[in-house]
């Protein structure tokens, strides 16, 4: 079996991705986004968590 590509990203590039994600998609900053769901629900891809990160 193959096994899946996994991307990694520094912190100012997946800033730069979800910025650039949030003025295709997402025409205001009045509410919330559950990116998480945008994802995973709508777009197909996986977040993963992996030991030794952080939420900051």
């Amino acid at each position: 079996m193959k096994e899946p590509s996994v991307n990694f990203y520094d912190i100012p590039t997946l800033e730069n991705i979800a910025n650039s994600f949030l003025e295709e998609f997402h025409d205001s900053s009045d509410v919330e986004v559950d990116i998480e769901y945008i994802i995973e629900g709508k777009l197909g891809g996986t977040i993963i968590c992996l030991t030794g990160s952080s939420q900051n």
